[in-house]
């Protein structure tokens, strides 16, 4: 897969995101606050931005705009930017049920219960007596897991 750039929307001349999942942030001057309060500015050069996982095993990244932090989940950035969504899906389901790989052929737009039909398939997901809350063991769901496999 060729690696292709797009804008990060609401960051467009900031941050671009990559098919293959990366966040590059791009050549700019920043303005900030100096110790004197005095506006200053200063040159940030492009580079491609670190990313950290976070507490629900998925991949984010920490943007800033207008001195102001806020942190974006690495899959839903790239299929916001490279998949269509004609109907308007809610969320975003990793094809092989791998988290850390967030590149637009690995992801598609799902509904909520689509999504987690196919992670029980996947066995991301406990279900049935797997699961140490569950009253119902696992051949209570093959209905549905079939139905999506």
């Amino acid at each position: 897969m060729i690696e292709e750039w797009k804008a990060i929307p609401g960051y467009e001349g900031q941050y671009e995101i990559s098919s293959l999942g990366r966040v590059q942030s791009l050549s700019r001057l920043i303005r900030f606050v100096s110790k004197g309060n005095n506006e200053a500015f200063r040159l940030s050069r492009e580079r491609i931005v670190k990313q950290n996982l976070c507490g629900s095993g998925y991949l984010k990244v920490g943007l800033v705009k207008n001195c102001e932090h806020e942190n974006k989940i690495i899959h839903r950035l790239v299929a916001e930017a490279f998949l269509p969504n004609p109907n308007n899906l809610p969320e975003v389901h990793h094809v092989n049920g791998n988290k850390l790989i967030n590149r637009a052929d690995n992801l598609q737009w799902v509904s909520r219960s689509e999504n987690k039909i196919r992670d029980y398939a996947l066995g991301i997901r406990k279900i049935g007596t797997d699961h140490h809350f569950s009253k119902l063991d696992r051949n209570d769901y093959g209905h549905c897991v079939a139905a999506v496999t």
